[in-house]
């Protein structure tokens, strides 16, 4: 059914099966002679996810506990947390990078931009998804103790959700 709609002629393509192997043939030996000349764009390419991811993560670290609803922190804010959350992960990687583009031209930044948003929404997202599932009474006693909501995050919430926090900051780099 696809060779018929994309006018596939199957006689014709086991005549020139040989071709098959053209751009293997083509490749073995490497042409080493474009190394010089990719180095620097790869370099910038690597600078950027991990700036991006880096940035993304810490963002998503420090906003995460106003999207979790069993921490405590004010509703309104956590309901405009979600939907900015939502808004951003529904535009694909490629639309973000391309909006990034528009906005502040080709170059660096605008791909560190775009990983930023991207990393952001999808860290931030898990990130307080972990937080609402985590085990809250040691942070609830804590704030019965009259500690701060920030310091009984970091000192009881912060432990348990690190370990995925990680693992999701690793895949997403």
């Amino acid at each position: 059914l696809a060779a018929n709609f994309t006018d596939c002629d199957l006689v014709t393509f086991w005549k020139r099966r040989n071709h098959l192997t053209d751009l293997v043939v083509d490749m073995i030996p490497p042409d080493f002679s474009y190394i010089q000349k990719i180095l620097l764009p790869l370099f910038y390419t690597i600078q950027m996810s991990v700036t991006g991811t880096v940035l993304a993560t810490f963002f998503a670290l420090v906003l995460s506990p106003f999207g979790a609803a069993n921490l405590g922190f004010p509703a309104v804010i956590r309901r405009i947390l979600r939907i900015v959350i939502q808004i951003l992960r529904s535009f694909p990687s490629l639309i973000l990078a391309l909006t990034a583009t528009f906005l502040f031209g080709l170059g660096t930044f605008a791909g560190t931009f775009a990983i930023t948003l991207y990393t952001f929404a999808i860290m931030t997202k898990l990130t307080y998804e972990d937080e609402s599932a985590a085990d809250v009474k040691a942070y609830q006693a804590l704030r019965a103790m009259g500690v701060s909501k920030y310091v009984a995050y970091i000192h009881v919430m912060l432990p348990e959700i690190i370990p995925g926090f990680l693992t999701n900051a690793l895949y997403l780099l």
